[in-house]
C-alpha cells in the first residue's frame, strides 16, 4: 500500500467519521482508530515490546503479530462502521467489531497486570486500557440497542433489509 492511498484512504475514514449520521457511534470510531494506531506502531519494526511489562504478550505471539493483528480487526471495524453509517444498517457488524474489542483490550490488560503481578514495573497507559474496555462493553450495549429498537426493526422490514442486523 503506498503512502498516498494510505492518506487518501485515512483521509477518507476520517471525513467519514466527522459526518457520521449516527454521533453515538463516534466511541466506536474512536475507539478503532485508537486500535489501529497502537497495532500498526507494533507492527512497523521498532522493537517497541521491550522490557518485563511485555514479556507475557511475546510468550503467547511476536511483536509483530500483535500488530498485525490489531491492524486487520482495527480495518475491519472501520470498514464496518463506514458501511453500516452509509449502505446498509448493520448493528450485527458493529457489535462484532465491539465484541472484538472488548476482547482484544481485556486481553491486553490481563496480560499486563499479570506481568506487573510478577513484578514489571507499573505504567499509567495499563489503567486506560480499563477505559477502553468500558467504552468497548459501552460499545456492545449501544449495538443492542440499535438492533433491537422498534423503530429501527420497523425500517428494516419496510425496506427489504430486514435481517441485515
Amino acid at each position: 500500500m503506498t503512502r498516498t492511498l494510505a492518506h487518501r484512504v485515512a483521509y477518507a475514514l476520517f471525513r467519514h467519521a466527522a459526518s457520521e449520521r449516527y454521533p453515538t457511534r463516534t466511541v466506536e470510531h474512536m475507539l478503532a482508530w485508537v486500535l489501529l494506531v497502537w497495532s500498526a506502531s507494533l507492527a512497523l519494526p521498532g522493537n517497541m515490546m521491550r522490557g518485563p511489562a511485555f514479556e507475557y504478550l511475546l510468550l503467547i505471539a511476536p511483536e509483530w503479530w500483535w500488530g498485525a493483528a490489531g491492524v486487520v480487526i482495527s480495518t475491519m471495524r472501520l470498514v464496518a462502521l463506514y458501511v453500516n453509517g452509509n449502505w446498509h444498517r448493520t448493528p450485527g457488524l458493529r457489535f462484532i467489531g465491539a465484541m472484538t474489542g472488548l476482547i482484544w483490550w481485556l486481553v491486553i490488560s490481563a496480560l499486563y497486570a499479570l506481568a506487573v503481578a510478577h513484578g514489571a514495573p507499573d505504567f499509567p497507559m495499563r489503567l486506560v486500557f480499563l477505559v477502553f474496555v468500558s467504552f468497548e462493553a459501552y460499545s456492545c450495549y449501544r449495538c443492542g440497542q440499535d438492533h433491537a429498537a422498534p423503530k429501527a426493526r420497523d425500517a428494516g422490514a419496510l425496506d427489504g433489509s430486514a435481517g441485515n442486523g
